[in-house]
This record gives structure tokens, sequence and C-alpha cells, in this order.
């Protein structure tokens, strides 16, 4: 008996060593998805945009559709708009490497909204890929929800049939 519980505690010691050799002191998470109820455009300016791709959920609209060229056009669009703060990106014009609102009511009817974000009305679009082209091989649109900084994907176009482009 005496042996097992020295192995016992052995094993506790080494399991509480072990997981304070991986941890920082302090750890800072992110908020959870409860502040999910302010969606909307936020007027945080601050910050720079933390993406969530929690909310794809729909086979049509998400990355697996994208080319080869089209995801790597859609990665640099991510890292050039993680690098900066919201502010600027407000400022940036929708044809560039800004967005524009686009109403939920106006997405093809495929595009279902998930629930956390059922009662929004209009979803925020950045392009990439392409020079704005809509015809270029690598072109294609990001759609989401803006929640203070975090941006959350809901939708990838890679055919541009998410909603009407005008065309």
């Amino acid at each position: 008996m005496t042996c097992i519980n020295t192995l016992n505690n052995m094993s506790k010691k080494r399991k509480a060593k072990s997981s304070k050799r991986l941890l920082p002191k302090t750890i800072q998470l992110p908020s959870s998805d409860a502040g999910e109820q302010h969606i909307g455009v936020s007027s945080n300016k601050t910050g720079r945009p933390l993406f969530s791709f929690r909310h794809i959920c729909n086979k049509e609209f998400c990355v697996k559709k994208c080319s080869i060229e089209q995801f790597k056009a859609y990665s640099d669009a991510l890292r050039m708009l993680s690098d900066l703060e919201w502010g600027v990106i407000d400022g940036l014009p929708s044809n560039g490497r800004g967005y524009e609102a686009i109403p939920v009511k106006s997405l093809n009817a495929s595009a279902k909204i998930p629930e956390p974000f059922s009662k929004a009305e209009a979803v925020l679009v950045f392009r990439f890929g392409g020079g704005g082209a809509v015809a270029s091989r690598t072109a294609g649109r990001i759609a989401g929800i803006k929640d203070r900084d975090r941006f959350y994907v809901l939708f990838i176009d890679s055919r541009f049939d998410l909603y009407d482009h005008g065309s």
C-alpha cells in the first residue's frame, strides 16, 4: 500500500510540475462569445481585428471552395487586415482593402446567417485578390459580422454568388 501511495503522490507532483512549466504566470484569454449580444459595427477604432472562423457553417461559402490562388489571396488579405487598426480599416475605400455593408436580405437564399447573428441587418464584406476585379482568378469576398475588435467570418465567397455584384 505504501508503495502505491508513494507512486500516486509522485505522479501527482510530476503532473503539477509539468503543467506549471507549460503555462505562463498570467494568461489573458479573449472574452467568450457571451458578448455576442452586442453584434454590429462597433465604435471601437483602436484595436486590431481578431478573426473568428467559428461560425462558418455553409459548405457553399467556405475556404474549401477556393482555388489555390484564391486561398493565397485570402490569406494575404487576412494578414494585411490583421496589421491594421479598425480606425484605419474603417477609412479605407470598399473597392480597395476596406469593406462595404451588404444587407442580409440581399444575400443568396442558401446563405443562412448562423443563430448568434440572426438579428443582424447587414454583413461586412472585404475583397481579396484580383485587385478588385471580379473576373480575376484570385478574387473573392470575405463576409461576416464585426463585434468590437472581433470579426466573425461567416462566408467566403469564391464564386461571387453570395450576393448580386451588379454585373
